[in-house]
């Protein structure tokens, strides 16, 4: 073949490979710009999404437990101060359930941010549980000074829906403490009927205690409240659920959380008791989505029997606790919340004892008593 048809022929082939690369690229745009017009098409499509959700701010000091959290934690006896040790500003007393002591019920004393226990401010549903009778009272012997408590209620975590400490940098909204906040809102009528029973119980056969040897016999045989070697506990309760209409929800709830506690007395063995009670009742009525009225009545009386040691006839009781009857409206809105709370409440510590007391000389006739 002659040189000039071969060049020719060379020459076609790359035209025709040019022709044929430029016809791929062609193609892969057409391709490539349909699939995005299409891509495009699809997101334009999309329904909206909407995210609602509260930012934490990192400048309060605030730790919150959700009514799933508190049901899934231990609680001991059921108090709210059992929730609050858990929020890093928060120290128990070293006095707080000490192993000699496991038959008392009543509710640990708390410093929250290095404040005293009556510094803080206790609210349930908007509304102060501070308590003004000599909240750090606790000689169970003194006539004139019962002993007292920072709290006038002692509510039962099963009557709470979420708990909120506060240990610094806390909201203005807040007031009547130097220590810190614990804000409390209690469970709410739920649109379906349901009854919920429990019951709890420990003591102190379940356990055992480490006592050196020189305080063995002091500790078995103790007839004093400071040291109790035998007790025995039960908490009961019972929430009731009724939905009276669409609108209208109430929610009755009993608890009983008491102790037993066996000590000497007089070569017998008698026994000294505790008893808290916590009765709530609400209700709620919801006109429509934004708005909400609430009415709450809660009872938490409290009960202590002791006895002086080595003294006949001298049982007596301890009587504390309050109640309360709050009233509440609340409105979202769309430029916020508004809240307004109105209540009642009151609280006592007392102390009911025989109206004598005689102290007997040990003498030839009489060898006990006083020694002269």
């Amino acid at each position: 073949m002659e040189p000039s048809v071969l060049n020719r022929s060379q020459k076609f082939a790359g035209v025709r490979a040019r022709t044929l690369l430029l016809f791929c690229a062609l193609f892969f745009v057409v391709i490539s710009s349909a699939l995005a017009q299409e891509q495009e098409s699809s997101i334009a499509n999309m329904e909206p999404v909407v995210v609602v959700g509260t930012v934490e701010s990192g400048a309060t000091g605030k730790s919150s437990l959700s009514r799933e959290q508190i049901e899934a934690l231990p609680t001991g006896d059921g108090h709210v101060e059992d929730l609050a040790r858990l929020s890093p500003g928060v120290q128990l007393s070293d006095e707080s359930n000490p192993s000699f002591l496991g038959g008392e019920i009543l509710p640990p004393l708390i410093s929250i941010s290095g404040g005293r226990p009556y510094d803080n401010n206790f609210m349930i549903d908007g509304m102060g549980n501070n308590s003004l009778l000599d909240p750090l009272a606790d000689n169970v012997n003194s006539i004139s000074s019962p002993p007292g408590h920072p709290n006038e209620i002692f509510l039962n975590t099963n009557l709470i829906q979420n708990v909120d400490i506060y240990d610094n940098n806390i909201p203005t909204r807040f007031g009547g403490f130097t220590g810190g906040v614990i804000d409390v809102q209690t469970i709410d009528p739920s649109p379906e009927f349901y009854t919920n029973v429990s019951y709890k119980t420990t003591r102190s056969s379940w356990g055992g205690f480490h006592v050196h040897e020189d305080d063995y016999d002091t500790f078995v045989n103790s007839d004093s409240h400071f040291r109790q070697p035998r007790f025995v506990k039960h908490d009961t309760g019972v929430i009731l659920n009724v939905p009276v209409t669409d609108k209208v929800g109430m929610i009755l709830s009993y608890n009983r959380p008491s102790s037993k506690i066996p000590l000497s007395f007089l070569d017998l063995t008698k026994d000294q008791r505790r008893e808290s009670e916590n009765i709530l009742l609400k209700a709620v009525y919801r006109p429509d989505e934004i708005n909400k009225l609430t009415i709450q009545f809660i009872d938490s009386p409290y009960t202590g029997s002791y006895f002086t040691k080595e003294t006949a006839d001298s049982a007596f009781d301890l009587e504390g606790g309050g109640r309360s009857l709050t009233f509440g409206y609340e409105s979202d809105a769309l430029y916020g919340t508004l809240s307004l709370d109105a209540g009642f409440r009151e609280n006592e510590n007392s102390r009911s004892a025989p109206k004598d007391f005689f102290r007997w000389a040990n003498s030839p006739s009489k060898d006990w008593g006083v020694l002269l």
